[in-house]
């Protein structure tokens, strides 16, 4: 019986592929039909299904490509001398993760300018796009996590306006819904139970 944790098992949507990948649909189909850089399967219903395998080899045509590698030379390079070249060109651990935090500060402070303009739009698509440059965790856990305390503590200390803390809330509650409905749970997963304390 296959597993469904079985690597080359298509089973991914375009968007979730995308959203895991950092590459937009557009450039996704782009490069499928360009250059044949993955072999997605159709669902039943004529729906492209992607791997974790394929996932994997485009996350990094997207690494190479950023860093100068042309698309074309590397669409049919096998996945195992792809992960050669991206370890070999690899920048150093402390760069990127200055970078990283960086780049999390600064999509914190765009979200908050635009909770105090009360620009929901504004909020809701730097969150979306936080959370597809940085990756889900990093968003959750440097963009989400830190902007929601600094808008709680100011609702505390009165810097934060009533009607500023409750756009942002629905914002924010939009913005997870829409990474659960891309983010795909395997069978199997474990639970994770979030609770508050009372005040």
């Amino acid at each position: 019986m296959q597993s469904v944790e079985e690597p080359s098992k298509p089973r991914h949507t375009v968007r979730y592929t995308a959203m895991r990948t950092g590459l937009t649909p557009h450039l996704l189909r782009a490069w499928e039909r360009r250059y044949g850089v993955v072999s997605p399967s159709r669902s039943a219903g004529g729906q492209r299904l992607y791997s974790d395998l394929d996932i994997q080899r485009l996350k990094l045509l997207r690494r190479l490509t950023e860093r100068g590698h042309s698309i074309g030379r590397l669409a049919g390079v096998p996945l195992a001398d792809l992960q050669r070249t991206a370890r070999e060109e690899d920048l150093p651990t402390v760069r990127e993760a200055r970078e990283l935090k960086e780049g999390s500060e600064e999509f914190t402070s765009v979200a908050l300018s635009a909770v105090r303009r009360l620009e929901g739009g504004e909020l809701q698509a730097v969150l979306e796009k936080a959370a597809v440059t940085l990756g889900v965790p990093a968003f959750l856990d440097q963009v989400a996590s830190t902007a929601l305390q600094k808008i709680g503590q100011g609702w505390a200390d009165g810097t934060v306006s009533i009607a500023q803390e409750h756009l942002a809330s629905a914002v924010f509650r939009r913005v997870f819904g829409w990474i659960l409905e891309v983010y795909e749970v395997r069978n199997g997963a474990p639970r994770l139970v979030v609770a508050t304390p009372p005040r």
